[in-house]
């Protein structure tokens, strides 16, 4: 269960939140299972926070911090993560359907199992992320770059 204060504070906005982050550098915010549907994030800071099984649905994380994120079965249909920083996020079963992450970088991200259903991947780093058992169907991939993913088992 989400810490009620991290969530109190993200919900006073972006501005509040990265500034408490920024004189709160060793916290690691706890939003587990957090529901944000249709939340505006855009630019927030959220590197390392354990979002865990939180209910995204429709946010907007456009060029949003969240890596080393713990973004584990979480739902993130319909969110916009386009120019999102999700370098070594872990996204093991998360829900992406109709997400985009245009020119966000998942590079290192570890995937496995999530669901990629009409995802917008145009020019997303993918390099080195963990592709396995990626249940996939991309409206667009153009410009993405997968060098050395691992694709184990992946649906498409």
């Amino acid at each position: 269960m989400a810490n009620q204060q991290h969530l109190a504070l993200l919900k006073q906005g972006t501005d509040a939140w990265n500034r408490w982050r920024s004189n709160n550098p060793k916290i690691r915010p706890d939003l587990r299972g957090a529901i944000l549907s249709c939340a505006w994030l855009k630019g927030a800071n959220l590197s390392h926070v354990n979002l865990y099984g939180a209910y995204l649905y429709g946010a907007s994380l456009l060029q949003a911090n969240l890596s080393g994120a713990n973004l584990n079965y979480t739902n993130l249909k319909q969110v916009d993560l386009s120019g999102a920083n999700l370098n070594r996020a872990k996204l093991k079963g998360a829900i992406l359907s109709g997400a985009s992450l245009k020119d966000a970088d998942l590079s290192r991200a570890n995937l496995k199992g999530a669901v990629l259903w009409g995802v917008d991947l145009n020019n997303a780093d993918l390099s080195c992320a963990n592709l396995k058992g990626v249940i996939a169907e991309l409206t667009t991939s153009e410009e993405a770059r997968i060098k050395d993913a691992e694709m184990l088992g992946v649906q498409a």
